[in-house]
């Protein structure tokens, strides 16, 4: 079993503060170079009431991490909500059940800024997904659901 160190970090960073600050997503270049009904909208970065407008993509574990990260620059609630299995580790309960504060929130988008997602590795009914954050690199755990692909633990 992983070292429940990483976890447990990660919820500190997310939810009790990772240093505040302006955290511009990095979408708004993307949405103007295209102009496109799949992507999240960089107005959605204020965390506006528009901010649930796109449905998420979860049919690959790759693609719901995908999902997770453009959910979180956005300040998606609704959305990130629903990039988390029900068996998720309890440090994204206030993410899975939308009660994140918009600092949180804005910390969130701020941790995920510039993330690249790697490789993904399927065993069955869970996989793998290597992602380089800023500050540090993670191996997300994801289960697949009967609404697809979603976040355990990482």
């Amino acid at each position: 079993m992983r070292n429940l160190l990483v976890p447990c970090g990660l919820a500190l960073l997310l939810l009790t503060g990772c240093g505040g600050g302006n955290s511009n997503s990095n979408n708004s270049n993307a949405s103007n170079s295209k102009n496109s009904s799949n992507t999240t909208n960089s107005s959605n970065a204020s965390g506006g009431s528009g901010a649930a407008k796109t449905k998420g993509d979860f049919s690959t574990p790759r693609a719901a991490v995908e999902t997770f990260i453009a959910a979180s620059s956005a300040r998606d609630a609704d959305l990130i909500s629903r990039c988390f299995a029900a068996e998720s580790a309890g440090e994204f309960r206030k993410l899975r059940e939308k009660t994140a504060s918009p600092k949180e929130l804005a910390e969130l988008a701020e941790f995920v800024e510039g993330a690249q997602v790697g490789d993904a590795k399927e065993k069955g009914e869970s996989a793998l997904v290597s992602v380089k954050f800023n500050k540090r690199d993670e191996e997300i755990a994801m289960t697949k659901t009967a609404d697809g692909w979603k976040i355990v633990d990482f």
